[in-house]
């Protein structure tokens, strides 16, 4: 068998390029449990050395949100609070009522900020208000 480029998996298999009698060389993925023999004959030549050493696993990098990931993160935040705009839902004279009205208006602003002006990169949400009701 030949192989060449082989590099652990974040679950400790091996990625690796095949070359595959039919198609040539393709990545292949090679596991000790796989259940084809040829997956697990070449994890162990792998694992023995004969197609270079392991390179170590490289995680990927973090995702970074970017403005429309942000913006439509927001849209669906605006939505699912849009209820305390209801005058019914917050007027006194209704039981029950909100009581915390303030923290959703102040948390929609902020929110709202982002929907209008998005931004990229992983921002730190606040946290929705849990609603008090009278």
């Amino acid at each position: 068998m030949n192989a060449k480029n082989p590099k652990y998996t974040s679950t400790q298999d091996v990625d690796l390029e095949y070359e595959d009698p039919q198609f040539g060389w393709i990545p292949f993925t090679a596991s000790p449990n796989d259940v084809e023999q040829l997956g697990r004959d070449l994890y162990a030549e792998a694992i023995a050395g004969e197609f270079g050493p392991i390179a170590a696993y490289v995680p990927p990098p973090p995702h970074i949100n970017t403005a429309s990931d942000n913006k439509a993160n927001a849209v669906a935040r605006l939505y699912a609070t849009d209820w305390v705009n209801e005058p019914d839902v917050y007027d006194p004279a209704n039981t029950p009522h909100l009581v915390n009205r303030q923290e959703f208006l102040t948390y929609r602003a902020w929110v709202r900020n982002i929907a209008v002006t998005p931004v990229a990169g992983n921002l730190d949400w606040p946290t929705e208000p849990t609603a008090v009701w009278a």
